[in-house]
């Protein structure tokens, strides 16, 4: 027992050693999926057990307090979306029966509508096997919009208080992955093993805008400021991988910055970009199969670039703080999932990778 009481000491006190300037955790306990709305100032994220029990977690960062909510009859694993005004969420979720999930994921999935204040389901809407494809508030829209595959084509709809404000039936091939621009368009990345391409929707009148071939497989990332789409993909002919900028009209294409791995995640604010990819230089020595060595890099507003070690979690850049200006990064994988603020400086983004994977000094 002796012997137990100075080790105990020991890791706690590394636990509780304090985090580099710049760099805290907030808002929730965990996060298998996390949402943003910058102007709220709220973040949703799910938390628990998957599958056996899970919640949805809302954190109001003006004030400090965060909601939980059981959606009965349901689990949750799946993408979220907050309105802008932090009082809805659409929730990708998986029905079961008697709220027991099994170990494996539900088949059938919906899209609820969730009071964020209290957790009442303000609607669902059925949403196949695979669930949504797409979830946001694009600054075009009154209402946060779903978008999701169907067995006539791309669905999506925009949910008010009361129900359905808009929708519409798009004539293509399933989305893998999809992303809805701050301007009324759609980037889908189509599901063909054949002729992977990238194409973009025009949400008013249906039209297929502009499409692409790309390598392998193509992932749209996040709208930029001036409408345009961040999109990442395979060059066969570097083996790199590129992070493009892409005009929904014309599909014109102009490459932003390039990587030795995949870019996984990526961010614009109005100091920079910022983009996250693995890092195939740096060896995997953790023993744990799922982490993977990643690097940030980032473009300052004046073209200065830089690149600094990242955590070997996976996660995504969710959003960033209009009060401090910190970037917000969701860990989303199965060991130590939560969520970051992180100045957007240099030095605390270079700090940040290590005290996320507890290895800071």
């Amino acid at each position: 027992m002796r012997r137990a009481l100075p080790v105990a000491l020991a890791l706690l006190a590394a636990c509780s050693k304090p985090l580099p300037p710049g760099v805290e955790r907030i808002g929730t306990t965990g996060a298998r999926s996390c949402a943003w709305s910058a102007a709220a100032r709220r973040l949703a994220c799910v938390e628990g057990r998957f599958p056996e029990r899970t919640y949805l977690a809302v954190a109001d960062l003006a004030t400090g307090k965060t909601a939980r909510h059981r959606l009965t009859g349901f689990v949750l694993g799946g993408g979220l979306a907050l309105s802008r005004d932090g009082g809805r969420v659409l929730v990708d979720a998986g029905k079961v029966e008697d709220n027991r999930a099994s170990r494996s994921e539900p088949s059938d999935r919906a899209i609820l509508v969730v009071n964020a204040g209290d957790g009442r389901v303000l609607a669902e809407t059925p949403a196949g096997d695979a669930g949504a494809a797409a979830l946001g508030h694009p600054a075009w829209s009154p209402d946060p919009i779903a978008v999701w595959n169907a067995r006539d084509g791309i669905r999506w709809r925009a949910f008010s208080e009361r129900g359905a404000s808009a929708e519409g039936l798009l004539d293509g091939p399933a989305a893998w992955t999809a992303l809805l621009l701050d301007e009324p368009f759609l980037v889908v990345s189509e599901l063909q093993k054949e002729r992977p391409r990238m194409a973009v929707y025009d949400l008013r009148d249906g039209r297929r805008t502009a499409e692409w071939r790309v390598a392998l497989t193509g992932a749209p990332l996040a709208s930029r400021r001036d409408g345009s789409a961040l999109s990442a993909r395979w060059m066969s002919e570097t083996g790199n991988f590129v992070l493009e900028s892409g005009d929904p009209k014309t599909g014109r294409r102009v490459p932003v910055l390039e990587a030795d791995g995949e870019i996984e995640s990526a961010l614009e604010t109005e100091r920079g970009l910022y983009a996250i990819a693995k890092d195939p230089s740096r060896r995997n020595t953790t023993g744990k199969t799922f982490l993977a060595p990643r690097v940030l890099l980032a473009v300052e507003k004046d073209g200065r670039r830089w690149s600094v070690p990242w955590t070997s979690h996976r996660g995504e850049l969710i959003g960033a703080d209009p009060k401090t200006g910190n970037l917000l990064f969701a860990v989303v994988d199965e060991d130590n999932p939560g969520v970051w603020a992180i100045a957007p400086t240099r030095e605390a983004l270079a700090a940040a990778g290590a005290a996320v994977d507890g290895t800071a000094p």
